[in-house]
């Protein structure tokens, strides 16, 4: 059977899908241990509801945020899902600067009273004039430097993984280092640039299709003025021949 001979040279041979097999069951008891806790930084923003704080808006690149690996933030994630995800918000998120041309920021809000708090509201993709609010606790030079994150979402208190809108803030602050691809930003001149001359070749098709559909058009009616042309001439012989 080619099945069976198949399947053995790929288990003989290939590599393996899951490549540490003991990294599952330090995650699952990891997960395990989070299940029974509650969210701390959703406990002490609740705490602090109770005083006026004061978020001022600034650009990430102004921040000094603890450095991720893609691994750490998949160790934090617990998988992918939610970092391909996040790829799409922090491009949705990115505006042009008001102080400097061609310059695009991605802003975040820092907290007045407390240094180890940092927050960005990402725009709802399901309700219009909506916000959800992703806010990490962090900490520099230590080991574990995220202590915890929160957001406004549905999904946004858990403690096991994170949803998609703080994995943007992560990924783009920690691991992107608040840097912005020149090239690939959907703001950028050179996108703007070949998104105009796309449209005008499109247009320029439109237009060739437009004349020779207006020459088809033409060419119809010249056959049938002529088909015309042609029956008047005939009925008018049969006539005199009668």
């Amino acid at each position: 059977n080619y099945i069976d001979i198949t399947c053995a040279l790929i288990n003989a041979y290939g590599s393996r899908c899951v490549q540490d097999i003991h990294s599952g069951t330090e995650m699952a008891t990891q997960m395990l241990q989070k299940c029974q806790t509650t969210n701390p930084v959703q406990l002490r923003l609740l705490e602090l509801l109770e005083t006026k704080l004061q978020w001022k808006k600034y650009d990430a690149q102004l921040l000094i945020f603890p450095e991720l690996t893609e691994q750490e933030l998949r160790n934090l994630c617990y998988g992918t899902y939610q970092i391909k995800q996040a790829k799409s918000y922090i491009r949705e998120h990115l505006t042009q600067s008001p102080l400097v041309d061609n310059d695009i920021e991605f802003i975040i809000e820092l907290c007045a009273q407390y240094d180890d708090l940092v927050r960005v509201r990402f725009e709802s993709r399901h309700c219009n004039n909506k916000n959800h609010i992703a806010t990490v606790q962090f900490k520099l030079y230590t080991e574990s430097p995220i202590s915890g994150w929160y957001c406004t979402c549905t999904s946004g208190w858990r403690d096991v993984g994170c949803c998609a809108h703080v994995a943007a803030l992560l990924w783009h602050l920690g691991v992107q280092r608040a840097n912005i691809n020149e090239n690939t930003h959907p703001l950028s001149a050179d996108h703007l640039f070949a998104s105009i001359d796309d449209s005008m070749q499109f247009s320029e098709v439109e237009e060739s299709d437009e004349e020779q559909d207006d020459n088809d058009n033409d060419n119809h009616v010249y056959s049938v003025a002529s088909n015309s042309t042609d029956s008047d001439n005939s009925t008018s012989g049969e006539e005199v021949v009668d």
